[in-house]
């Protein structure tokens, strides 16, 4: 299921960018490392006679790859965002219990780029994500799974530093909502154009 949706856009993005396809060192893909946090309401996860401790920051990771339409201002990009796990562990109703919140996230959208100089331009993000929550709870001896899925506007803002024709770097805050709740991811990574 993931792997198809992930093709559909893929191939989606690709068609868009196709006609245009002609100059040089405008495809790039790349990788950011970088830090999620679940805004999702605590209750939520771990249910209103919860008692313990809770952690909804989490390492997160994304893959990207897209063609600029339009010179250096415009480009059509996809991704994979891995928003980590939010843990929980204490007691409720007297019980021990443990959960645990995976969020990832497929996106499709546009990426603007304004420049600032010639290297160094401010970066937006706008377009759609394909999310996905995984919520598992054990009390005591009792486990329990839910899953949802939804597709979301999601935005983002940050600055990306060009060192060459073909080697760049960026930071960028994303924000996405999932299951109804907000997620920002806090991120820093490095795009080759090719």
């Amino acid at each position: 299921m993931r792997m198809q949706f992930l093709a559909k856009i893929a191939i989606a993005g690709l068609a868009m960018a196709y006609p245009f396809a002609s100059m040089a060192n405008d495809w790039y893909a790349g990788i950011s490392l970088g830090q999620a946090e679940n805004k999702t309401r605590q209750a939520k996860i771990t249910g209103s006679s919860f008692s313990g401790t809770i952690d909804n920051e989490d390492s997160a990771w994304k893959i990207f790859g897209g063609y600029r339409l339009w010179d250096e201002y415009v480009a059509v990009e996809v991704s994979y965002i891995d928003l980590g796990t939010t843990k929980a562990t204490g007691t409720s109703s007297g019980s021990a219990y443990t959960g645990t919140h995976e969020l990832e996230t497929f996106t499709l959208g546009l990426t603007g780029r304004i420049p600032i100089t010639d290297p160094l331009g401010v970066i937006i993000h706008l377009g759609f994500s394909r999310n996905e929550s995984k919520l598992t709870t054990t009390t005591g001896s009792t486990g329990t799974f839910a899953g949802a899925t939804d597709t979301e506007f999601f935005a983002g803002l940050g600055l990306q530093y060009e060192f060459s024709d073909t080697i760049g770097a960026r930071i960028e805050l994303e924000q996405f909502v999932v299951d109804a709740y907000k997620v920002n991811f806090l991120s820093a990574g490095i795009i080759y154009r090719f």
